[in-house]
This record gives C-alpha cells, sequence and structure tokens, in this order.
C-alpha cells in the first residue's frame, strides 16, 4: 500500500507522460532552434559577426515574442482593439 499519493501507480504513469513530453519538446524546440541558428550563420554576414551571447538574446526574444503571439491568437486577443485599451 502506497504511503502518499505520489508513490501510486496513476502518478508514477503521469510522472513517466511529463518526462516523456518534455523531453519530445526539448527535441523539437532543440531542433528548430538549431536549424534556424544554422541558417542565420549560412545567410547572414550580421548574424556571424555577433557573439555567442547576443544570437542567445536575439534567440530568445523572437522565441518568447512567438509564444505571446501565439497565446494571444489562442484566447482570441488581438492587439488593435483588446490590447491597447489595456495600455491606455
Amino acid at each position: 500500500m502506497p504511503r502518499s499519493a505520489l508513490e501510486t501507480e496513476e502518478a508514477s504513469h503521469a510522472q513517466m507522460e511529463a518526462v516523456r513530453g518534455a523531453g519530445v519538446g526539448a527535441l523539437k524546440w532543440g531542433a528548430a532552434s538549431a536549424l534556424l541558428g544554422g541558417l542565420g550563420q549560412i545567410m547572414s554576414p550580421i548574424y556571424r559577426g555577433l557573439t555567442i551571447q547576443f544570437k542567445l538574446c536575439v534567440s530568445m526574444s523572437i522565441f518568447n515574442s512567438f509564444i505571446y503571439l501565439c497565446w494571444m491568437s489562442h484566447v482570441g486577443l488581438r492587439w488593435d482593439t483588446d490590447i491597447s485599451k489595456c495600455l491606455a
């Protein structure tokens, strides 16, 4: 008999699913980031001249903007109407 709710078979299965989902997500986003970084390195002389710290900063800001825009479209917000009212 389990001593806590976290030691049940259902909780163990949920933990394994969470780890599997995190791993798959990390692989997908890592591959996409490597691909886009490689394209930037090949195609852009400006990108080639940047330091690794600045490249990381740029990629993180683009990634965060993408996530935010996806979230806004998912919840049905529009910048010109809903968000501008909050900023006023």
